[in-house]
């Protein structure tokens, strides 16, 4: 990915992204195109990837990076890890170059907040991310399921 930038997220890129379809088992992360999906991605804490001017992807950090069941569960008790979140345009992924797309953010990330140690989530059956956050340095610490009957587990994972 050359000529990139990361920009704030706005209101066109958030429109953008909200209506974006996954397929088969990853229609899971496609979102619902509501007011409060909306408003969590103008709080300030996403960033938007573009490579010539088209939306790539998108990170967030902090609380919004976090799955509420997770918080509920008190799954997140590391201390001095930053929360990391992204989403990828659906018609880039499985392109193999997802390893590029973490190493942005996580770098876009390092810089802005001074930090080397970070902390996602991410769904048990996405082996295609589980296995590319393992080769940017992630680690498995936890797993947690939403609620008893869920089927999937998330997996927090860990960089430092």
């Amino acid at each position: 990915m050359k000529d990139y930038q990361i920009v704030e997220m706005n209101e066109a890129y958030a429109n953008m992204i909200v209506n974006w379809k996954y397929e088969n088992e990853y229609s899971i992360y496609s979102m619902n195109n509501n007011k409060d999906t909306l408003d969590e991605f103008l709080n300030g804490s996403y960033n938007v990837l573009l490579m010539n001017d088209e939306v790539i992807g998108y990170y967030c950090f902090g609380f919004s990076a976090l799955v509420p069941s997770g918080i509920k569960q008190n799954v997140y008790q590391d201390e001095g890890y930053l929360d990391f979140g992204l989403g990828k345009n659906p018609r880039y992924c499985g392109n193999g170059n997802g390893l590029e797309f973490v190493k942005i953010g996580l770098d876009y990330l390092k810089a802005k907040f001074n930090t080397n140690k970070f902390r996602l989530t991410v769904y048990d059956f996405n082996k295609r991310a589980i296995k590319v956050y393992e080769k940017a340095g992630f680690k498995a610490k936890y797993a947690f399921k939403i609620n008893e009957k869920a089927s999937n587990y998330f997996i927090v994972m860990l960089l430092n």
